[in-house]
């Protein structure tokens, strides 16, 4: 609810933070709305192919199912979090809201490694259409309609619900956890989080580029591990994910 406070006789009405968090949801959300909309209308949404060299038979058969197994996933995390508590309580959990959420912030999130540099790419075989990133403000990496990064958003958004969500929740339950234990107030309860979102994160993405989802072909020598193979891995995506 807002309040009035006086303020040298006048009234002052002050927005309670749910005001002011709906607020920057909103445009968030038009701004998201507004860079999705120019890439489905532009000439950027078109399909990045495979190019010369085709994955081998097995990658293909692992990115097509796990593609398959990812949409599952995402069903049924839907249908768990928000369909089934709504039917019962006719409301949207906060479980439910981080849902959504995930799900949203993987439209802007995902490619902002590549902001100032072309670091990563995904494997076009995967279904895509383009990026939309040529329209996020500030781009600085190359790209064109014809050289662009093919965003495979059939595996890829589905994910930030499936993985995300249920990693938030676990990652909750280890911090609950920790302060039982060991009281290590609020500070050392985060590095606790971050610490065991590091780890789980770094044998994520391993599985993940083994199976040739992506690679970081732009990855740094020196912060890499197994550089110079196509799973090659840069620590620095585990910093930024053990942070988020």
């Amino acid at each position: 609810m807002s309040q009035t406070l006086s303020l040298n006789g006048w009234s002052v009405r002050s927005l309670s933070p749910i005001k002011v968090w709906a607020t920057i949801g909103f445009f968030a959300l038009a701004f998201q709305i507004y860079i999705l909309t120019a890439w489905i209308t532009g000439p950027y949404f078109k399909r990045v192919p495979v190019g010369a060299n085709e994955p081998p038979q097995w990658m293909r058969i692992a990115i097509d199912t796990y593609t398959v197994f990812g949409l599952f996933a995402f069903a049924f995390c839907i249908w768990w979090f928000i369909v089934r508590p709504w039917r019962r309580t006719r409301t949207v959990t906060t479980d439910g809201m981080l849902a959504i959420v995930w799900f949203m912030l993987y439209w802007l999130y995902d490619p902002m490694f590549n902001y100032f540099n072309n670091v990563f790419t995904f494997n076009t075989y995967a279904f895509n259409m383009g990026s939309w990133v040529a329209h996020i403000p500030g781009w600085q990496a190359p790209i064109s309609p014809d050289a662009q990064m093919g965003e495979p958003f059939l595996w890829c958004a589905p994910m930030y619900t499936y993985a995300l969500l249920p990693g938030t929740i676990f990652m909750c339950h280890v911090m609950a956890t920790a302060q039982r234990r060991w009281s290590l107030g609020t500070g050392g309860v985060m590095v606790v989080g971050w610490i065991t979102s590091f780890i789980m994160i770094t044998v994520i993405e391993f599985c993940w580029m083994r199976i040739g989802l992506y690679t970081f072909a732009g990855a740094h020598e020196k912060l890499t591990f197994f550089y110079g193979h196509y799973y090659q891995y840069p620590i620095n995506e585990s910093l930024l994910w053990g942070t988020a």
